[in-house]
């Protein structure tokens, strides 16, 4: 398992068809592929883009509770509150 990469995983309905990835999908993917797979590979790294079903509170929450400091994100960050009003 070690230096590969494993993905990307695609989320299909009962037909094969690409379907909407909801929060919920997102953590029942999580549940039933990764999380098996984290606890066979003490050593495997995660990794997600943004997306709002990336980042939902109890996704994000899932994700920390298995893989702990395990975890990389990339999230995008406005600082447009920094940026003075002309």
């Amino acid at each position: 398992m070690a230096n590969r990469v494993i993905g990307p995983y695609f989320f299909g309905n009962e037909d094969g068809m690409p379907k909407t990835i909801s929060g919920a999908s997102y953590r029942t993917m999580i549940e039933n592929f990764w999380r098996l797979m984290v606890e066979q590979n003490l050593n495997l790294w995660f990794q997600q883009d943004g997306s709002i079903a990336h980042t939902a509170r109890q996704t994000m929450d899932l994700l920390r509770e298995i893989l702990g400091e395990r975890l990389i994100l990339k999230i995008h960050i406005s600082l447009a509150h920094l940026i003075p009003q002309i």
